[in-house]
Protein backbone atom coordinates (compact mmCIF):
# COMPACT_ATOMS: atom_id res chain seq x y z
CA UNK A 1 0.00 0.00 0.00
CA UNK A 2 2.80 2.23 0.89
CA UNK A 3 4.66 1.68 -2.45
CA UNK A 4 0.94 3.04 -4.26
CA UNK A 5 0.80 6.02 -2.12
CA UNK A 6 3.91 7.99 -3.11
CA UNK A 7 3.50 7.69 -6.75
CA UNK A 8 0.00 8.54 -7.06
CA UNK A 9 1.19 11.59 -4.35
CA UNK A 10 3.52 12.90 -6.95
CA UNK A 11 1.31 12.35 -9.89
CA UNK A 12 -1.38 14.68 -7.97
CA UNK A 13 0.75 16.68 -6.23
CA UNK A 14 2.60 17.87 -9.68
CA UNK A 15 -1.00 17.85 -11.50
CA UNK A 16 -2.23 19.92 -8.60
CA UNK A 17 -0.19 22.63 -8.37
CA UNK A 18 -0.01 26.73 -9.95
CA UNK A 19 4.19 26.99 -9.93
CA UNK A 20 5.13 30.83 -10.03
CA UNK A 21 8.77 31.99 -10.97
CA UNK A 22 9.01 35.03 -10.58
CA UNK A 23 11.97 37.58 -11.72
CA UNK A 24 12.38 40.83 -9.32
CA UNK A 25 12.65 43.18 -6.15
CA UNK A 26 10.42 42.90 -3.24
CA UNK A 27 9.05 45.38 -0.89
CA UNK A 28 7.70 44.99 2.36
CA UNK A 29 4.44 42.64 2.52
CA UNK A 30 1.07 44.53 1.94
CA UNK A 31 -1.50 43.85 5.29
CA UNK A 32 -4.45 41.83 4.17
CA UNK A 33 -6.77 45.17 3.60
CA UNK A 34 -4.59 46.46 1.24
CA UNK A 35 -5.57 45.60 -2.47
CA UNK A 36 -4.13 44.57 -5.58
CA UNK A 37 -5.51 45.47 -8.63
CA UNK A 38 -5.17 43.55 -12.25
CA UNK A 39 -4.74 45.24 -15.15
CA UNK A 40 -5.11 44.17 -18.53
CA UNK A 41 -3.84 46.84 -20.76
CA UNK A 42 -0.94 49.83 -19.71
CA UNK A 43 -3.48 52.00 -20.87
CA UNK A 44 -5.93 51.05 -17.79
CA UNK A 45 -3.22 52.04 -15.26
CA UNK A 46 -4.05 55.71 -13.39
CA UNK A 47 -3.70 58.22 -15.83
CA UNK A 48 -0.30 60.56 -14.66
CA UNK A 49 0.63 58.36 -12.16
CA UNK A 50 4.19 57.02 -12.12
CA UNK A 51 4.70 53.41 -11.08
CA UNK A 52 7.65 50.80 -10.83
CA UNK A 53 7.91 47.39 -12.45
CA UNK A 54 9.12 45.34 -9.36
CA UNK A 55 9.78 42.22 -11.70
CA UNK A 56 8.33 39.64 -14.07
CA UNK A 57 6.75 36.38 -13.43
CA UNK A 58 5.52 33.59 -15.22
CA UNK A 59 2.71 31.54 -13.50
CA UNK A 60 1.88 27.87 -15.28
CA UNK A 61 -0.61 25.40 -14.01
CA UNK A 62 -2.58 22.35 -15.59
CA UNK A 63 -6.38 21.82 -15.82
CA UNK A 64 -7.00 21.37 -12.43
CA UNK A 65 -6.34 25.40 -12.00
CA UNK A 66 -8.93 27.97 -13.73
CA UNK A 67 -7.80 31.38 -14.88
CA UNK A 68 -9.14 33.08 -12.39
CA UNK A 69 -7.59 30.82 -9.52
CA UNK A 70 -4.40 31.50 -11.08
CA UNK A 71 -4.92 35.08 -10.93
CA UNK A 72 -5.93 35.02 -6.91
CA UNK A 73 -2.60 33.45 -6.23
CA UNK A 74 -0.83 35.69 -8.33
CA UNK A 75 -2.37 38.31 -6.50
CA UNK A 76 -1.44 37.06 -3.47
CA UNK A 77 2.02 36.49 -4.35
CA UNK A 78 2.01 39.93 -5.61
CA UNK A 79 1.22 41.27 -2.06
CA UNK A 80 3.29 39.15 0.02
CA UNK A 81 5.64 40.90 -2.29
CA UNK A 82 4.83 44.49 -1.81
CA UNK A 83 3.07 45.30 -4.85
CA UNK A 84 0.04 46.57 -5.21
CA UNK A 85 -0.86 46.25 -8.96
CA UNK A 86 -0.65 43.14 -11.41
CA UNK A 87 0.01 43.75 -15.41
CA UNK A 88 -1.12 40.53 -17.02
CA UNK A 89 1.13 40.77 -20.47
CA UNK A 90 -0.65 37.12 -22.22
CA UNK A 91 -2.10 34.69 -20.94
CA UNK A 92 -1.75 31.52 -22.99
CA UNK A 93 -2.87 27.87 -23.33
CA UNK A 94 -0.40 25.64 -24.63
CA UNK A 95 -0.07 21.81 -25.12
CA UNK A 96 1.30 19.61 -22.08
CA UNK A 97 1.25 16.17 -23.02
CA UNK A 98 -0.31 13.47 -25.76
CA UNK A 99 -3.82 12.27 -24.27
CA UNK A 100 -5.99 9.43 -25.40
CA UNK A 101 -8.79 10.23 -27.97
CA UNK A 102 -11.08 9.79 -24.59
CA UNK A 103 -9.29 12.23 -22.88
CA UNK A 104 -9.55 14.86 -24.75
CA UNK A 105 -12.47 17.44 -23.62
CA UNK A 106 -10.86 20.44 -26.27
CA UNK A 107 -9.50 19.89 -29.42
CA UNK A 108 -9.34 23.06 -31.02
CA UNK A 109 -5.99 25.15 -31.74
CA UNK A 110 -3.82 26.53 -29.09
CA UNK A 111 -5.48 30.01 -28.10
CA UNK A 112 -4.09 32.98 -26.93
CA UNK A 113 -4.72 36.23 -25.59
CA UNK A 114 -4.04 39.61 -26.66
CA UNK A 115 -4.78 42.61 -23.97
CA UNK A 116 -6.30 45.50 -25.35
CA UNK A 117 -8.66 48.25 -23.28
CA UNK A 118 -11.76 46.57 -23.53
CA UNK A 119 -14.02 44.42 -20.48
CA UNK A 120 -14.20 41.42 -23.53
CA UNK A 121 -10.60 40.36 -21.78
CA UNK A 122 -11.21 40.39 -18.61
CA UNK A 123 -14.79 38.36 -19.53
CA UNK A 124 -12.43 36.06 -21.56
CA UNK A 125 -10.16 35.64 -18.23
CA UNK A 126 -13.04 34.87 -16.13
CA UNK A 127 -15.29 32.58 -18.71
CA UNK A 128 -14.22 31.18 -21.35
CA UNK A 129 -10.55 30.22 -20.13
CA UNK A 130 -12.39 28.37 -17.61
CA UNK A 131 -14.96 26.60 -19.51
CA UNK A 132 -12.34 24.49 -21.26
CA UNK A 133 -9.55 23.59 -18.60
CA UNK A 134 -11.30 23.31 -15.68
CA UNK A 135 -10.40 19.20 -14.98
CA UNK A 136 -10.60 17.32 -11.40
CA UNK A 137 -9.64 14.27 -12.73
CA UNK A 138 -6.16 12.49 -12.35
CA UNK A 139 -5.67 11.57 -15.64
CA UNK A 140 -2.36 13.38 -17.62
CA UNK A 141 -2.72 16.51 -18.66
CA UNK A 142 -3.49 17.74 -22.00
CA UNK A 143 -3.47 21.46 -21.90
CA UNK A 144 -1.47 23.84 -19.53
CA UNK A 145 -2.67 27.51 -19.05
CA UNK A 146 0.61 30.16 -18.34
CA UNK A 147 0.31 33.67 -17.35
CA UNK A 148 3.30 36.23 -17.82
CA UNK A 149 2.62 39.54 -15.47
CA UNK A 150 4.51 42.66 -14.44
CA UNK A 151 3.90 42.90 -10.79
CA UNK A 152 4.11 46.82 -10.09
CA UNK A 153 3.75 49.25 -7.38
CA UNK A 154 1.60 52.77 -7.74
CA UNK A 155 2.38 54.68 -4.66
CA UNK A 156 -1.24 55.38 -2.78
CA UNK A 157 -1.91 58.73 -1.00
CA UNK A 158 -5.28 59.06 0.69
CA UNK A 159 -8.10 59.12 -0.73
CA UNK A 160 -6.39 56.83 -3.70
CA UNK A 161 -7.66 53.62 -3.00
CA UNK A 162 -11.22 53.89 -5.07
CA UNK A 163 -9.78 55.03 -8.40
Amino acid sequence: MKKLFLPLFTVLFLCGCCNIDYKGESRQELDSLSRVKTYYDTTQLPAGKKYTVMGTLTASAGTSWTPREMELKIRKYARDRGANGVLILSIDRIHAGEARPDQIKNSGKTQQWAPSNDRENQRFFDESLTNYTKNNGTDEEVFKTVIKAKLIYLPVRPGDEDE
